[in-house]
Order: C-alpha cells, then sequence, then structure tokens
C-alpha cells in the first residue's frame, strides 16, 4: 500500500506519518532524503533543481520497487505532480490531505525557525494543483 500524506510546509505531514506507519514501513520525505544526500540542511529554502529531480526519480522507483519487495511506503508531499499523480492512481494510493490551515502553518514554521520567503507561493501552487485534482 502506498499512502501519501499531502499538505501545507508545516502542517504536519512527517509527524502524521511517524504516528500511523508500521514498523517495517518506509517514508519518503523530499526533505530528509535531500538533507541525507547532501547533508545539508533539510529545510534548505533554494535547492540544486538537478538534485530535486534526482530525488524525485529516487522516490518514483521506490514506489515501482515497494510492490516487489511487498513494503508499505509513506510518501511525504506537499502535492503530487500530474506525473506522480499518474503514478500514485496506477499503484492505488491512498490520498491523505491534512487540513492544517495556513495561519497554522506559517505560525509553526516561524515559531521553528523555518518560515520560507516563498511559503505563500508554494501554498497558492498547492491549492491550484490540488483544486486541479478534485475536478
Amino acid at each position: 500500500m502506498i499512502t501519501v500524506v499531502c499538505g501545507y510546509p508545516g502542517s504536519g505531514k512527517t509527524t502524521y506519518a511517524k504516528q500511523h506507519k508500521k514498523y517495517n514501513d518506509i517514508m519518503l520525505d523530499l526533505d530528509i532524503i535531500y538533507s541525507a544526500i547532501t547533508n545539508n540542511n533539510m529545510h534548505e529554502e533554494i535547492r540544486p533543481k538537478n538534485i530535486i529531480e534526482f530525488i524525485n526519480d529516487f522516490i518514483k522507483a521506490s514506489i515501482y520497487k515497494s510492490k516487489e519487495y511487498n513494503i508499505d511506503v509513506w510518501l511525504i508531499r506537499c502535492c503530487p505532480d500530474d506525473i506522480e499523480l499518474e503514478i500514485l492512481k496506477d499503484n492505488n494510493a491512498k490520498i491523505i490531505w491534512l487540513e492544517t490551515s495556513r495561519e497554522e502553518c506559517r505560525e509553526r514554521l516561524y515559531k521553528d525557525n523555518r518560515l520560507l520567503k516563498g511559503f505563500e507561493f508554494i501554498c497558492n501552487r498547492i491549492d491550484r494543483q490540488r483544486k486541479m485534482m478534485w475536478n
């Protein structure tokens, strides 16, 4: 089973997945993978595009391989893009939207010193993508 946890930055996606996954499930979180393979801060605002593309390809390959190894996957995404959505549909993924408001997310990120300059841009992009998904 593939479960995708979506929401605004700071909505609690990683926390939700950690609380609900089983011991032998894997969690694919772009922030954590980015930090692990670059040794950079996981919440850097500017990330090299080629590294993000590499991570996205790794995540997609992991989703396909999870079926072969009979592993449940928790995918942490603000919002899946069109290509990911097709892959997720093909694999009968379950999508969970965390309904944490922008205001609460903004407050959490500010409190944790993680508020990104592009927060509103990211949230607007998520809103557009989510609207397209459900229409």
